[in-house]
Order: C-alpha cells, then sequence, then structure tokens
C-alpha cells in the first residue's frame, strides 16, 4: 500500500476436480496480509473456482473472506444446462458460459488481446450477473522482481467488485505478451493513496 508491503498473494491451478462430472481446473488464489500490516488491518482471503476443462467457463466459486472486523463465505455452483447459478440462499438465471469473479481473469487470458480493442466477459458476482469490459491499451516492456517481461497494458471496467478488478478505483494490469498472458503488474489508485501488486516469481519457467 503505496510504499509500504502490505502482505504476498498467489494464484495456482491445484488439480483437476470433477464438479458433476465435468473435468474442471481447481484454481485457488490466497491473499496474506504481513505481520506488520495486520497490526492494523488484517487480510485472509481464499478465493476459489473451478473451471471447466472444455470450455474455460465456471462451474463453481466460493470464498471465504477475512479483512478487518468483515467475515464472511460464499459458495455458488452453475448449471450450465438449466442455465442457472444456485447458492445457499438464491438461484439466479445465468446467461451461457458464464465467468466468476476469479474464472473470468483466467478466461481473459485465453482470449486475443489487441490494443485499441476490448474484451468483454459475462460474469456472475454476489447473486448477480454483469457485463465486464477490459481495454486492452498498449504493449510495453517492465521490470518487476521476477525479472524483465513484454507485456500488454490492460484496464478492466467493472460494474460491482471482483477478485481482481474493483470499480472503487483504476485498475491497471500488465501480462506477459506471449502465450501464457502471465499477470507481472497490477497498479490501483485509489481515492487515497494506491495499491501496487508484482509478481516476485512463478512457476513453469517457461510457457
Amino acid at each position: 500500500y503505496g510504499p509500504i508491503g502490505a502482505g504476498r498473494g498467489t494464484m495456482e491451478v491445484k488439480d483437476i476436480r470433477p464438479v458433476d462430472q465435468h473435468p474442471c481446473y481447481h484454481v485457488v488464489s490466497i491473499t496474506r496480509s504481513n505481520n506488520f500490516f495486520s497490526l492494523f488491518f488484517r487480510v485472509k482471503d481464499q478465493i476459489e473456482s473451478f473451471i471447466d476443462t472444455q470450455g474455460i467457463f465456471s462451474r463453481g466459486f466460493r470464498k471465504k473472506i477475512h479483512e478487518g472486523s468483515f467475515k464472511t463465505t460464499y459458495t455458488v455452483f452453475y448449471d450450465h444446462e438449466e442455465h442457472l447459478a444456485v447458492s445457499k440462499n438464491d438461484t439466479t438465471e445465468i446467461p451461457p458460459l458464464v465467468q466468476d469473479p476469479l474464472s473470468s481473469f483466467y478466461f481473459l487470458r485465453t482470449c486475443d488481446l489487441t490494443p485499441g480493442k476490448s474484451v468483454f466477459v459475462n460474469y456472475h458476482s454476489n447473486n448477480d450477473v454483469y457485463r465486464l469490459e477490459v481495454q486492452v491499451l498498449s504493449r510495453q516492456r517492465i521490470k518487476v522482481k521476477a525479472g524483465r517481461f513484454n507485456c500488454l497494458v490492460v484496464r478492466p471496467l467493472m460494474e460491482t467488485p471482483g477478485v481482481f478488478f474493483k470499480p472503487k478505483g483504476k485498475l491497471t494490469i500488465w501480462l506477459t505478451d506471449d502465450q501464457r498472458k502471465m499477470p507481472v503488474l497490477m497498479k490501483l489508485k485509489l481515492r487515497v493513496g494506491s495499491l501496487t501488486a508484482e509478481l516476485t516469481r512463478h512457476w513453469p519457467k517457461e510457457p
């Protein structure tokens, strides 16, 4: 947060698991505040998505959030045959091949990204369906802790908070300009201050 190190995050495709007999990538994103930052505001979040291996769309999503005094858990499963999102307290109609807040980011990485053009994604969040526009701004070569990378610079425009895309500030993301489109840098401008996340290490090293 600004010049202060606030914590660490990881993104990992852990394994392949069946959801309603459909094989899915089990993707896990974990964010933890460090000991110093936790003295003021503790963050302990775990987000999971189950992404269909054939179509790269979500079949399930769950989150366990602990941010300061706020705590919540949420699980939803997507019935694409009936076009329904089913959670504990709600059932919502969904468009075909809908994404969740985490799978939308992985889906973006499979898209053809061209500077000057936008990519649009339908996603489900908090029992509602929204439309995400991602503007592809430019190409840049940047240096982060993990090394130097040729990158595509993108800016998501969202109607409601997601995992990576939050409308309360201006978010810019640098993705490697290769087949992986690996995130190496994220900058979020806030009303007061800014947040920066940069890649420190990754595996595998090569595409």
